[in-house]
């Protein structure tokens, strides 16, 4: 997931269009990702980090149904998981890791 450029919900009103809990869950993502994209995983992490309201004891998914009114509206974009070969993830970091031989570097 990710925040496009030039996606921001501007007026009063379209703020007042969403749901308190994809309001919330939109503050927590701007906050903490920007425009850098992001995974539920890490919407999870960073909520109980901070004690977000949103989450709900026993419901691993809380996230999902805010998280789809966002999409839905344009303010955040699907992406699908980066795949490098078959059967196989890319993984997306801050540092660049380099593997030699003898030795890493960061």
């Amino acid at each position: 997931f990710m925040r496009p450029p030039g996606s921001s919900l501007t007026s009063f009103v379209e703020r007042q269009a969403l749901s308190r809990q994809a309001s919330t869950l939109l503050k927590l993502i701007d906050r903490r990702f920007g425009q850098l994209a992001f995974c539920p995983r890490w919407i999870v992490q960073e909520a109980e980090r901070t004690q977000l309201s949103l989450l709900k004891e026993g419901d691993q998914r809380w996230w999902s149904r805010p998280l789809d009114e966002l999409c839905n509206v344009g303010v955040v974009r699907r992406y699908p998981p980066l795949a490098d070969a078959p059967g196989s993830y890319t993984a997306q970091f801050e540092h660049t890791v380099l593997l030699g031989s003898k030795a890493k570097e960061v």
